[in-house]
């Protein structure tokens, strides 16, 4: 059944990118992030000021995680949610890509020279360790100027990593 979404009038709006979890569903487009229950009704959920967008949203099992960018800062921000209503942004540095994986938050991020790519692990998206630095693992790939990021996924006995550097896969 076809649904009238109150963020998709403006031809001239980002894409709109979706996150289904068990809590329900974001989406995010230009500096805004929406939020239902049941994919028919929509509330504004929270905003940004312009000049950032917020992209990418995850969807984990007690929540979500969307990435605010600033293209005139360089900067990267993690905004994190457990019910779409109340979003903590999160400081992470410059950050490549972020997966929910058997039930906990991991990211990875550059160093601030862009020379390296840590993984990081979170159980609630707020606090969050360092895992592994993926230049340690390969170093003659890291030689070439760093990763760009990395594919997360898995179960609670694999993680599959499958980072990449200058659109080539190292796995």
């Amino acid at each position: 059944t076809p649904v009238a979404l109150p963020f998709a009038a403006n031809p001239l709006a980002a894409p709109i990118r979706f996150a289904a979890g068990p809590e329900g569903i974001v989406a995010t487009v230009d500096n805004d992030i929406w939020y239902s229950a049941d994919g028919h009704s929509w509330t504004h959920a929270y905003e940004v000021p312009r000049g950032s967008v917020i992209y990418e949203p995850v969807a984990g099992d007690q929540g979500w995680i969307a990435k605010r960018g600033n293209a005139s800062l360089g900067t990267t921000t993690l905004l994190v949610s457990g019910d779409a209503v109340t979003w903590h942004e999160i400081d992470l540095g410059n950050v490549g890509t972020v997966s929910s994986v058997a039930g906990d938050w991991l990211a990875t991020r550059h160093s601030d020279d862009w020379l390296h790519t840590e993984v990081l692990r979170s159980a609630n998206g707020l606090d969050w360790q360092t895992l592994v630095d993926l230049d340690a693992l390969a170093p003659s790939a890291a030689d070439a100027a760093g990763y760009d990021g990395a594919t997360l996924t898995g179960t609670d006995d694999v993680l599959f990593l499958s980072p990449w550097q200058a659109g080539h896969c190292y796995s």
